[in-house]
């Protein structure tokens, strides 16, 4: 078989016998790959550098002829993150994504599932984020790429939602229900976060912490529905 060279990031490794580690992969284009780094446990192996959390790196493997694993054979470091390793919430939040991730991803996905991890590294790799809206942007960023969708222009009974009501979010319907502590602010905040092309603008606007806990308990809600926790 003739060898694959892709760009990839690390999703999860284990130890396996006294020297290999089994690493799992995202690909730049959108597929998970389970990986055998033989001897990567040793000091003089050229793989250990490279194949570390929170990193981008060009992967060469060797696909599998049978249903074994693939042979890494050789990987290079593109970008590595270290800042996520200096703040302990911020490695938490980094592994729980990569986590999350690999559990909800087929074997062959969507090529923007790299582009959002990769872009996730880019924030929470900088000195100062909002670990709450960082997440909740994430999250709404994965569930729309699995077409994962809240009703955001209507209520549950199809009436266009009014800057004047207050709701509550109904997690059956995936919509709003009148009656609630849910205002104008959430709904725009929830608008914005889905946007394909306008999420990132989130960042950009001053909001209260609150408005960011809210929306943080809708959408876990919606991932423990509707996706693997």
């Amino acid at each position: 078989m003739l060898p694959v060279r892709v760009k990839a990031i690390l999703l999860r490794r284990v130890n396996y016998l006294e020297s290999d580690k089994i690493v799992k992969i995202l690909t730049s284009e959108g597929n998970k790959v389970d990986l055998i780094a033989r001897g990567v446990r040793k000091n003089k192996s050229k793989l250990a550098g490279s194949i570390e959390p929170f990193g981008v790196f060009e992967a060469c493997y060797v696909p599998s002829r049978k249903k074994g694993l693939s042979v890494l054979t050789s990987a290079r470091l593109y970008k590595w993150y270290k800042n996520i390793l200096l703040i302990q919430e911020k490695s938490y939040l980094s592994f729980e994504i990569l986590r999350l991730t690999e559990k909800n991803i087929e074997e062959n996905g969507d090529p923007e599932i790299f582009s959002l991890v990769q872009n996730f590294f880019n924030k929470i790799d900088c000195q100062e984020v909002n670990l709450t809206r960082l997440k909740n942007w994430y999250y709404a960023n994965f569930l729309r790429i699995n077409g994962i969708l809240p009703k955001l222009t209507v209520d549950i009974d199809g009436r266009a939602l009014n800057s004047s009501t207050k709701y509550s979010f109904n997690l059956a319907k995936m919509g709003f229900s009148k009656s609630g502590d849910l205002n104008q602010n959430d709904i725009k905040y929830l608008r914005l976060i889905f946007s394909k092309t306008k999420s990132d603008l989130i960042f950009r606007l001053s909001i209260d912490q609150e408005i960011d806990k809210s929306i943080e308990n809708i959408l876990d809600s919606i991932f423990k529905n509707y996706l693997q926790i």
